[in-house]
């Protein structure tokens, strides 16, 4: 997989499952405090995890019954 620069981390999964973004990696991609995101496998590589913007993510079903997003 090729990566834009170096990547963050590692970072630490809590006890509840949660992980925090930094914050110049969040602007660096445009996405704000409250802003919705959708997590999903990548289909490329099933162990990598995607993490999408809400407001500029287009999801549609694909004939095999697996989803295709867009990200504008």
């Amino acid at each position: 997989m090729k990566l834009l620069g170096r990547p963050w981390g590692p970072r630490t999964i809590t006890q509840v499952y949660q992980v925090s973004v930094p914050k110049k990696l969040l602007d660096q991609v445009n996405i704000q405090k409250h802003d919705e995101v959708y997590f999903a496998v990548s289909a490329d590589n099933p162990g990598v995890i995607c993490m999408l913007p809400g407001k500029r993510t287009t999801l549609t079903p694909t004939e095999d019954g697996e989803m295709q997003a867009v990200v504008t």
